[in-house]
């Protein structure tokens, strides 16, 4: 059995993780959400669930968080565009508005590889790819 990670992102106290296991040919989904209490030291909540495909879990923290304003650590190339359009669909949709993005915006252009760009006449997120690779 292989499980790699294709997407996780943490906050204070706890993370949310999706990954892929894969045994011969079933492939499965795993969406895996914990959190616990720092001071205590105790879990508090911890979830995990199969799926048959990625965008079921990934749906379920797109419709749950905000997960764009928490700390994006693993994105897996073959869901980055997924992920990419799901974000600006979601910032558009919620009138997330720059100011909103201070503190995570680096980071998202970052990890997702990708340029953020706010219209603040029309209120509305688009991106570019960003082709600069190591220089």
């Amino acid at each position: 059995m292989n499980k790699e990670i294709l997407f996780e992102i943490g906050g204070e106290g706890g993370s949310i993780s999706i990954s892929r296991k894969t045994d011969g040919n079933i492939v499965k989904y795993i969406y895996h959400h914990n959190e616990f209490d720092p001071i205590d030291d105790e879990t508090l909540i911890n979830v995990e669930t199969e799926f048959d495909s990625f965008e079921e879990p990934f749906q379920i923290i797109n419709l749950q968080y905000s997960w764009y304003n928490l700390y994006i650590q693993v994105v897996h190339e073959d869901y980055r565009d997924y992920i990419i359009q799901n974000l600006i669909g979601k910032l558009n949709k919620k009138n997330i508005r720059m100011d909103d993005l201070y503190w995570s915006i680096s980071r998202l252009e970052e990890t997702l590889k990708i340029k953020l760009t706010y219209n603040i006449n029309e209120r509305f997120w688009s991106f570019q790819e960003n082709h600069i690779d190591e220089l």
